[in-house]
């Protein structure tokens, strides 16, 4: 009986590491003069287009309008 070892852990380990080397690189990390270990938390976020942020996708007022509507 030949019993095979399961490579699912490894497999899963090495997409971690690709996913984290690709994210490295979508954000210029390898060219930056810190390189990869000066990258801090939160740096490779990408932002929600969608989410609501002031200043960039909703108007400057939006406070005072969403007050005054009854």
């Amino acid at each position: 009986m030949i019993v095979q070892k399961s490579r699912y852990k490894s497999f899963l380990t090495m997409m971690r590491e690709w996913r984290y080397l690709k994210m490295m690189k979508r954000f210029a990390r390898p060219y930056d003069t810190a390189g990869v270990e000066g990258a801090q938390e939160g740096e490779l976020v990408v932002t929600c287009p969608v989410c609501p942020r002031p200043g960039v996708n909703l108007p400057d007022d939006w406070d005072a309008e969403s007050n005054s509507k009854p």
